[in-house]
């Protein structure tokens, strides 16, 4: 069921609530999707841009079966920024940037976290263009860099799948990512676009860890944010290329997370 939720933020008293747990060992937890409405929590600049969050997409053995899978791939390497359009132009911000990465590229493992997000995702999300924020510019996918246009001829994108490259990411205590807006990327064949960045977390009970929040920030200052806490199998979902967002400081424990894309292609108009 989709519904609005009351995020902690400097306008409101409230905090996302917490997953709801199982009802019994042989029953699964069940899955609550939450919208947020930026107006609500006082990020009224956002108004129309796509931001959700589904509780219990995966169960506790899955997160624990995607970890794995990342882990036994590769060691943790420092995670770096993009300061280019190659893969090799990167560099270490530590200031800006603390954490741990692995890169795992597996369609298998994309494709089995598409179909528990799938039936629990909002129209919008799936069809990408009956937001008039999103619709993928036929003149733009030549090349151009602004791929996102409100014009009204613009062409009708679909979901197609998630991007294959899973960017596992490990923060300790004292690790953070500053303020900063997720890029739109296209395939090399600019046959698919991406729009919506996905955030899925693998662990982050309330006893385990403290901090490590996503948090959308106001471009007005400081004051104005909304936190969105780590929990198990919780997937957050939104816009690219104008959400402003940080990832807090972890103040205590661990936190593992993926981070990958909801990849569109041009539909029908």
């Amino acid at each position: 069921m989709l519904k609005t939720y009351d995020p902690v933020s400097s306008t409101t008293t409230w905090r996302l609530p917490e997953p709801p747990s199982a009802p019994s060992p042989k029953k699964p937890a069940p899955v609550v999707v939450h919208k947020i409405d930026w107006d609500e929590v006082g990020l009224r600049e956002n108004r129309g841009k796509i931001a959700f969050i589904i509780d219990n997409a995966l169960t506790p053995e899955d997160c624990q079966r995607l970890l794995k899978a990342g882990e036994d791939s590769a060691p943790w390497s420092v995670a770096t920024i993009q300061v280019g359009p190659s893969d090799q132009d990167v560099v270490v911000m530590d200031d800006y940037r603390k954490s741990s990465r692995i890169l795992l590229d597996n369609f298998e493992l994309a494709d089995f976290v598409l179909r528990k997000l799938k039936p629990h995702m909002p129209e919008e999300a799936l069809d990408a263009p009956k937001s008039k924020h999103w619709q993928f510019n036929r003149a733009n996918s030549a090349g151009r860099n602004k791929n996102i246009t409100k014009g009204k001829k613009a062409n009708r994108i679909q979901l197609t799948r998630l991007n294959e490259r899973l960017r596992y990411l490990k923060y300790v205590e004292g690790d953070f990512f500053e303020s900063h807006s997720d890029g739109i990327y296209h395939t090399p064949d600019r046959s698919e676009i991406s729009c919506l960045t996905l955030q899925l977390y693998l662990n982050g009970s309330k006893e385990e860890l403290e901090g490590g929040a996503t948090q959308f920030l106001s471009r007005r200052g400081p004051d104005t944010f909304v936190d969105v806490d780590p929990r198990p199998g919780r997937a957050l979902i939104f816009e690219q290329g104008n959400l402003l967002h940080c990832g807090a400081k972890v103040l205590k424990g661990e936190k593992y997370t993926i981070r990958t894309d909801l990849m569109y292609k041009k539909g029908p108009t």
